[in-house]
């Protein structure tokens, strides 16, 4: 029996241009702005097509960026957009993107759909029994080989007849050297790992396309939005209760979509149980929920990103304590012992004394807590970032007689606006520690 094949790595990024730009792209691609243009253009049983150079317009030198962006692969050979175009009866045969240009192989192809199409015209990977209906502004992305260079056999895709209406894409190809070939495909690149490798389309529902929430107090108003989101977009759910989740549950199957919204250790316990190849999830490491952040606050650091001052406290040691002190700038300070929340563990000291008292208790205790720089009056504003971009947030209030921010419980303090150097630094941060 043949070895099943690794799970293809496709993506899927809905709305990826906005209404105004796909029109400029088709206005840029009709059979007469390329001819005025003297773009020499094809026609065959596939349909017609075009190499149209980025300098025609800006609008294809910025898209061409972006979807160098969204590889996060340097093009060793781009200075065109493929455009194609299918009428009703046209379509392509099943085949492998394996070309190579000089020293350079092709690695990645990343089609950009400019229209909705009523029916027909999917794009299908047999192999992986994967498909993609086109819609305008969808873009699909898929690597065309492996991790050693070989073309992938699940990357085996066609173009499916259009049976009304018609299809036009831009195709951007990736290309790297050899000596880069192994280096970009190791890792999934930056925004690849945003996306899931795997990640189904809801438009191609197949049974196993079901997103399992793993629940442990989780507030029924979530479970209930997840719900609602998936109907709308024919993907099944199912709630998994993590403390009753057998020990030797299996994980879930390819193709399967996984979030876990509670905070419990016996969530991230089923959380590890239930991820297996194939299965999508936030997490942008390829390895999911099985490659660990010890400590997000250093890899803050590692990444350039500012945090407050602050160190682990591993001693009672008084001189060790006041030189730790003066590093954050205090007292006043505040020392943090993970593992609440709602502020639980968070503590403010005014004096060295109180910083001596409360660091012998917690130590005694067994706790290694943190001690940081005390910011005042600050604003602490939570950020929801999904893949690269802010999706909402929100200002958390300061009780009166407290210095600690709480969740806020005013729905209208929510919002989209956010000042974009926050919305930067959030992401950065969420791509920091591999979500």
């Amino acid at each position: 029996m043949p070895a099943p094949l690794a799970p293809l790595r496709l993506w899927i990024s809905d709305d990826f241009v906005d209404a105004p730009t796909l029109e400029r792209l088709r206005a840029l691609t009709t059979p007469q702005a390329l001819a005025e243009a003297g773009v020499a253009q094809h026609l065959d049983v596939t349909g017609r097509s075009a190499e149209v150079p980025l300098t025609l317009d800006p609008a294809l030198s910025t898209l061409a960026a972006r979807l160098e962006a969204e590889v996060g692969v340097p093009n060793a050979v781009g200075g065109t957009l493929r455009f194609r175009e299918y009428l009703p009866g046209q379509g392509h045969p099943a085949h492998l993107d394996d070309y190579a240009v000089g020293g350079a192989r092709l690695i990645a192809t990343c089609v950009l759909n400019l229209d909705d199409v009523p029916a027909g015209g999917a794009t299908v990977f047999p192999a992986a029994e994967r498909r993609v209906e086109p819609r305008a502004g969808r873009l699909a992305v898929w690597f065309d080989v492996l991790p050693d260079g070989r073309a992938d056999p699940a990357s085996l895709h066609r173009a499916e007849a259009v049976v009304s209406g018609r299809k036009r894409t831009l195709v951007w190809f990736v290309y790297a050297t050899a000596e880069d070939v192994r280096a970009a495909l190791e890792g999934a690149p930056p925004t690849a790992r945003v996306r899931a490798f795997g990640a189904p389309d809801a438009a191609a529902w197949r049974p196993e396309h079901t997103l399992t929430v793993i629940d442990d107090d989780v507030p029924p108003e979530t479970i209930e939005l997840l719900r609602t989101a998936c109907r709308a977009r024919r993907v099944g759910f199912d709630v998994v209760q993590a403390r009753a989740l057998p020990p030797d549950a299996p994980p879930l199957p390819p193709g399967s979509l996984l979030y876990c919204p509670a905070t419990s250790r016996a969530a991230e316990l089923a959380e590890l149980r239930l991820f297996g190849p194939g299965v999508a999830t936030f997490y942008r490491h390829a390895d999911g929920p099985l490659w660990p952040v010890v400590e997000p606050l250093a890899a803050f650091e590692r990444a350039g990103l500012p945090i407050p001052r602050g160190a682990w406290i591993h001693t009672t040691d008084r001189a060790r304590l006041r030189a730790l002190l003066a590093h954050v700038g205090g007292p006043p300070a505040v020392i943090k012992v993970v593992g609440g929340e709602g502020g639980v563990g968070v503590m403010r000291v005014d004096s060295t004394a109180s910083c001596f008292a409360l660091i012998d208790h917690l130590r005694a205790r067994g706790a290694t807590p943190r001690l940081m720089a005390l910011v005042p009056d600050a604003v602490h504003w939570r950020l929801v970032v999904v893949a690269d971009r802010i999706v909402a947030g929100y200002p958390n209030p300061v009780a009166a007689d407290d210095f600690r921010s709480e969740a806020t419980v005013d729905p209208a303090a929510v919002t989209a606006a956010v000042d974009p150097a926050w919305a930067a630094l959030a992401v950065e941060a969420a791509h920091a520690i591999g979500v």
